[in-house]
């Protein structure tokens, strides 16, 4: 008999956001898939033992009695588990994340990642997510050729749609380490860029100055400036021409520029919000919002509406 067999494994890359509620859905779906897959153990011993019935052609119920025992004792085994990992590398143990969240003296800790499996018969799945040098969240199912096996990784797979950030997310994610550099060659520039103010030669400086005087004759009146200016230009001096007003001009651009980047460097990677995470994911949600919803919504309101209706000349 022909099986199908597709990949039954996937990572989903940070950010990740984990709220109470997706871990209890995890139970969930170990819940509703256990006895699918105690139903599929009990069908692959008969099946083993049917084929050595037709393979040796010996009495079905002698096979059964000498086989039966060993099969259950090598599928027969059940295992579920989960793990939830705490900063300071504490980790909990139990065997459902319901009962994990009720775990006293941990008002205050903050997960970091976690783990759950379940094994029955032929089938193990595991669910993982640990924060660390690298972040993501690990799916798996196998073998990938029983139909049980299968139905379970669907479930998990929607699940992990569910849990999943939006791309857009996921590709400032993958750009922090781009502003970070960004951001720090930004303030390089920019600090020297404040500390040395450009300079200017005299002609391009008075060049303008100079052709008017040309244009309209030297006089008594402008004689002694024309005479700064020959000087000025004959000796290739450079001036500073940077004032008080434009150096903090320059300084307002380069801490706008510099706060646009270190804001858009902070993004989230993983945050479990049970116990002490739940703050923590609140202000991720509040700052998500704020960088993305509340502040475009402002400078177009404030500054780019207004433009815009005095460009079609309605204002």
């Amino acid at each position: 008999m022909a099986i199908l067999a597709r990949p039954t494994s996937i990572s989903v890359s940070v950010p990740l956001l984990i709220e109470v509620e997706h871990l209890v859905a995890i139970d969930q779906i170990f819940d509703e898939y256990i006895e699918r897959l105690r139903e599929d153990r009990e069908q692959h011993i008969s099946e083993l033992i049917q084929k050595e019935i037709a393979d040796t052609g010996a009495d079905e119920k002698v096979v059964r009695e000498r086989k039966q025992p060993y099969y259950a004792r090598f599928y027969g085994r059940e295992e579920r588990s989960v793990e939830m990992y705490l900063k300071g590398g504490t980790t909990i143990r139990s065997d459902r994340f319901a009962d994990v969240l009720k775990q006293p003296h941990v008002g205050n800790e903050i997960a970091t990642g976690f783990r759950a499996e379940l094994k029955i018969g032929r089938v193990k799945s595991s669910v993982h997510l640990r924060s660390g040098w690298t972040d993501w969240l690990a799916i798996g199912v196998t073998p990938d050729n029983i139909s049980a096996g299968q139905q379970l990784f669907g479930s998990l797979e929607n699940w992990a749609a569910d849990v999943a950030a939006p791309p857009w997310q996921r590709l400032w994610r993958k750009l922090k380490p781009a502003f970070g550099f960004v951001l720090y060659l930004w303030l390089i520039l920019g600090l020297l860029l404040v500390a040395v103010p450009p300079t200017r030669s005299a002609k391009e400086l008075y060049g303008s100055e100079v052709e008017n005087i040309i244009k309209n004759g030297v006089t008594d009146s402008n004689q002694h400036r024309a005479l700064q200016l020959i000087l000025a230009i004959v000796s290739d001096y450079s001036v500073t021409n940077a004032t008080t007003g434009q150096r903090w001009t320059i300084f307002g651009y380069v801490l706008t520029g510099a706060l646009i980047l270190a804001a858009l460097y902070m993004s989230p990677t993983v945050v479990i919000g049970i116990w002490g995470g739940k703050q923590r994911l609140r202000l991720w949600k509040a700052w998500i919002r704020t960088l993305w919803v509340t502040i475009p919504a402002l400078i177009i309101t404030t500054v780019l509406w207004p433009k815009l209706l005095r460009w079609f000349g309605i204002n």
